[in-house]
């Protein structure tokens, strides 16, 4: 396994950091180029050390581009260095200006030639840490030790003052690496704060959007807005794709809904997607894998991803994903966020779902219980109910209805020689056929048994009534045919006309009488109410 790396927002942080304390020194670095720059010019040869005219010119030169970007940099008019190469070319600057300068005065009773090594030794622990701190201090010590003894070779003063340049190194040592150190420190120190910072601000901005999210999730009434809330969240929180994946039964994982444009695994070549149901919890891609899995998602330009469940029952399976172009780590507000949020998807699912199902159960429950179970027409206490309605209209506006109540001619005997379970394809045959004679808006009913009921409303023509019937009577003829037995029947019928002063159990017995009388005349005729034919 390849060692771990530090993530490019850690990077981003030390830099930013590191550029807070370099703009802290800018102002001791513009002061010591002056100060070099003048000791160039006032005085150009110093302590045995004689320079060219070039040598003073490129140094100067060096002392003077040193102080002006310094200058721009602390006034903003340049944009702060932090990358790595302007970082090592300012720390070379600074060790050219150190070095020259110790060379230069009298290191021996200037106090500005050691405070100037100071600088270089300090710029190498913010940027580098403290061991390139002292890396810088014995490389520059080394330096200027070996130039002294090439400007003044070995003799008894000379002895003197290089003991006393060591001596005063060591002095330097002592002051300026633990302060490198504690730089380097507090440069950490400063990354993990703001990256603290950064995090917490980012932490809250996905809270809102999780708590935004859950608001709307809470008053999602379908499943489908309760799935494109989650996801249209998700991308809000930085991912760059997020999908729901469905699975019924033995069926392969397919894709219910989507959100973002980017191209994503196919759910069903997936294998961690069974994964995630066989743990009923999240499972991570990229976070703290292998580097095949990271190359896995670097080709369809992701780093990492990270797959919840969101319902989970005997017969199906739905998991959301969601993919990242960032590195995530177990402790991501992003991954906490989206895992709250398919928390929070999963609650509004089963709600979502409960209630549909509480739905449909009342609404099966409201139609058991007003309608016949072997049929599915109207039982008699919905039909009392409708013609008792109808009454009303009536009543209220003048509109007319008649009523046909009719028995079957031959019924009991299809029971006998066949069964009842014929006898039940023959009631269901039979319900089938009056709901092709009649109107949308009128009402079909079985009282039980044998004995149906037509409710013919808005009858603007009595002589409807009369139409319907002898329809009713041809159908009722038509044979059927019972497995290999073919059954003739026949349906004798009543028919009452309502009057304002009817009510249901009048008019559905008057009705009920003639379709008696209809059946005494042979069958499968029908019969009109003396009274309303009068």
């Amino acid at each position: 396994m390849d060692p771990p790396r530090p993530s490019p927002r850690t990077e981003h942080d030390k830099a930013s950091a590191q550029a807070t304390l370099a703009h802290s020194l800018r102002p001791v670095r513009i002061v010591l180029s002056v100060a070099f720059l003048v000791v160039i010019l006032a005085t150009p040869a110093q302590n045995g050390v004689s320079l060219g005219r070039g040598a003073a010119l490129v140094l100067a030169g060096l002392a003077c581009l040193n102080a002006l970007l310094n200058a721009a940099r602390m006034l903003g008019l340049i944009r702060e260095g932090t990358r790595r190469p302007a970082v090592t070319l300012q720390l070379a600057a600074d060790a050219v200006i150190a070095l020259a300068g110790m060379l230069l005065l009298d290191a021996s009773a200037t106090p500005l030639a050691w405070i100037a090594l100071l600088l270089p030794v300090f710029d190498a622990g913010v940027a580098f840490g403290a061991l390139a701190a002292g890396c810088t201090w014995a490389a520059l010590s080394l330096v200027y030790v070996i130039s002294r003894l090439q400007i003044d070779p070995l003799g008894e003063s000379s002895a003197n003052v290089l003991g006393l340049a060591v001596q005063q190194l060591a002095a330097v040592a002592i002051v300026a690496l633990p302060t490198a150190y504690v730089a380097a420190r507090l440069r950490d120190d400063l990354a993990h704060s703001h990256r603290a910072r950064v995090d917490a601000n980012r932490r809250a901005e996905e809270l809102l959007l999780v708590a935004a999210a859950a608001r709307r999730l809470a008053t999602a009434t379908a499943s489908v807005t309760v799935l494109d809330i989650a996801l249209d969240c998700a991308v809000s929180l930085g991912f760059d794709r997020a999908d729901v994946c469905e699975k019924q039964g033995d069926r392969p994982w397919r894709l219910l809904r989507v959100a973002g444009s980017r191209r994503g695994p196919d759910p069903a070549l997936d294998d961690r997607l069974d994964e995630v149901v066989l743990r009923d919890s999240a499972v991570t891609i990229g976070v703290g894998e292998t580097h095949v899995d990271v190359e896995e998602l670097r080709l369809l330009g992701y780093r990492s991803g990270v797959m919840l469940p969101v319902a989970l029952g005997e017969a199906y399976a739905i998991v959301m994903r969601a993919w990242s172009p960032e590195e995530l780590t177990a402790e991501s507000s992003a991954l906490e966020s989206v895992e709250l949020l398919a928390a929070l998807t999963s609650g509004a699912w089963q709600s979502v779902t409960t209630l549909s199902n509480l739905e449909s159960w009342s609404s099966e429950l409201a139609r058991q219980a007003t309608h016949d179970e072997l049929t599915g027409l109207a039982n008699r206490p919905h039909l009392f109910a409708c013609v008792e309605a109808a009454l009303e209209t009536m009543r209220g506006t003048g509109r007319q209805f008649a009523v046909l109540f009719l028995d079957l001619d031959g019924f009991k005997e299809v029971n006998d020689e066949l069964g009842h379970e014929a006898g039940d394809a023959v009631l269901q045959g039979i319900a089938e056929r009056l709901g092709h004679q009649v109107r949308g808006h009128d009402v079909l009913a079985r009282l039980g048994g044998d004995e149906f009921v037509v409710v013919l409303n808005d009858l603007s023509d009595p002589g409807h009534a009369l139409n319907v019937a002898d329809r009713i009577c041809e159908a009722a003829a038509a044979p059927f045919s019972i497995g290999s037995s073919i059954v003739r029947l026949g349906a004798s019928i009543g028919i009452a006309y309502a009057q304002p002063d009817d009510s249901a159990d009048r008019l559905l017995g008057s009705a009920d009488r003639v379709m008696y009388e209809a059946k005494r005349m042979g069958g499968n005729r029908f019969v009109v109410s003396r009274s309303d034919a009068a």
